[in-house]
């Protein structure tokens, strides 16, 4: 875990910016760990909580905007480390809102009859791609991964989704291929460098509007589609990408802090496994009940954004894990 007091080491920072400015005190670096190990974690973590074996898992979708390899996929490597054999394997890239799309594609197979279970990782080394001299980007992210394991069932789960994406704005958040290793791998101080291309850019700005404005429009039409309004909701699962955008989005919604989850705080922005750790993070508190309406909200580099309600139950047996 690295607290905000490390970034003042490196730049012009104080923890009390940091804080008033994101709303992030700390935030997890991997230390030599590389993404699919990442993932594995939660992976392995994700199927002991379940009653589904290896064998039976049909599908492997890894959400990851930094993968290890171009070739072959997170999913394949995950899979096979758990000794999934036979099921379709691949990785989905939407940035900070892959983890709700690759639930939805989930559950498209799932209610196809394609596959009858699904295991759905997100996996992300963001720290990778973060230049350690610039505060408006390097403060604002984690490392981390998330699992679900997707099953049939006879009620709860999905009930709407609305998923679309704004890409005339795909400029406004940028990170490249491949990256010097962090600060935090080397034990060295950061150095600056010429090409600003190295590393992770964004539009802060411009980020900021687009989040807010597509929140409201995803949350108003997965609303629609379900029949519902706000009142139904009993929790607001937003992505932690920035304290001010969650607080923005809940008062425009009258949404009280009670009913809002905010982890922010300690995990920072992880992309695309935010959704994930954030789900599984309320069930291990104990905070969700059987029947519970979850309205959750993705935004992210493409730009891209979406928002999913969904009814959270208990599981009995393998007739449904989420």
């Amino acid at each position: 875990m690295v607290d905000n007091h490390e970034f003042t080491r490196m730049m012009d920072t104080s923890d009390e910016w940091i804080r008033s400015h994101t709303g992030i005190q700390t935030r997890y670096i991997a230390d030599g760990e590389s993404a699919w190990e990442l993932g594995l974690g939660a992976a392995e973590d994700a199927m002991r909580g379940s009653s589904i074996r290896p064998q039976e898992v049909g599908m492997v979708i890894c959400s990851t905007s930094s993968p290890d390899y171009f070739t072959p996929s997170t999913a394949s490597i995950i899979a096979g480390k758990l000794g999934v054999k036979d099921a379709i394997c691949f990785d989905l890239n939407a940035a900070c809102s892959g983890g709700l799309f690759g639930m939805d594609v989930a559950s498209l197979y799932i209610g196809s009859g394609r596959v009858k279970y699904a295991l759905l990782v997100a996996a992300e080394k963001v720290s990778k791609f973060l230049d350690y001299t610039d505060r408006s980007t390097c403060v604002l992210f984690g490392d981390g991964a998330g699992a679900v394991v997707f099953g049939p069932s006879e009620r709860g789960g999905i009930i709407s989704t609305y998923l679309a994406g704004d890409n005339t704005g795909y400029d406004m958040l940028v990170a490249p291929v491949n990256a010097p290793p962090t600060p935090f791998e080397t034990k060295k101080p950061p150095a600056l460098i010429e090409n600003e291309n190295a590393y992770l850019r964004m539009a802060g700005k411009g980020v900021y509007k687009f989040a807010v404005r597509a929140g409201a429009e995803a949350i108003d039409e997965v609303l629609k589609k379900a029949g519902r309004k706000v009142d139904d909701v009993r929790w607001f699962v937003p992505h932690q990408a920035n304290l001010r955008i969650i607080d923005s989005i809940s008062e425009r919604y009258g949404l009280n802090k009670d009913r809002v989850f905010v982890s922010i705080d300690k995990n920072a922005n992880t992309s695309s496994s935010s959704i994930l750790i954030a789900i599984d993070q309320l069930n291990k508190n104990g905070q969700l009940r059987d029947g519970d309406l979850l309205l959750m909200l993705v935004f992210g580099a493409g730009l891209t954004y979406g928002a999913m309600l969904y009814e959270w139950r208990e599981c009995n047996d393998q007739d449904q894990v989420m």
